[in-house]
């Protein structure tokens, strides 16, 4: 068993376990059967949290056990960063057009403005969780631009 830190993402400390004998991994709330939340105040980082991803999918795993959800392979994990990028390229391309943070202030319209029904996300159990962080999530997207 080994245990990594592979970056921010939910939080600053999410630590992934690794199984290697059986390539497996658990990855606690960094990705879960549902939309990503990213814990602020915790020290998460939406945009970081892509390159997190992208060093989790360096290891040799082939069953990744979420924090909650289902478990899923290691192309279920790259389907998972396709959509969470394609979320934060819909939230930069809001700010760029001048779309404000009063123009999402409900989760309907913050629904609506980054098409979260295509990506699977419009009703999963994690989307209230996520609307809480909406605010900092533009900010950071707006900084990013």
């Amino acid at each position: 068993m080994q245990l990594h830190w592979l970056g921010r993402g939910h939080t600053n400390g999410d630590t992934i376990i690794h199984f290697p004998d059986v390539k497996a991994i658990h990855v606690g709330d960094l990705i879960i059967d549902g939309m990503p939340v990213i814990d602020y105040p915790g020290g998460g980082s939406a945009l970081e949290f892509i390159k997190t991803i992208d060093n989790l999918l360096r290891l040799d795993f082939e069953v990744m056990i979420p924090g909650h959800g289902k478990i899923m392979t290691k192309d279920d994990v790259r389907a998972y960063r396709a959509r969470f990028q394609a979320m934060n390229d819909r939230m930069r391309d809001l700010v760029r057009r001048g779309v404000t943070k009063d123009d999402l202030k409900t989760l309907d319209q913050a629904r609506a403005q980054l098409k979260l029904a295509d990506l699977g996300w419009d009703h999963s159990v994690s989307t209230m969780t996520w609307f809480g962080g909406i605010q900092r999530y533009y900010d950071e997207m707006a900084a990013a631009r």
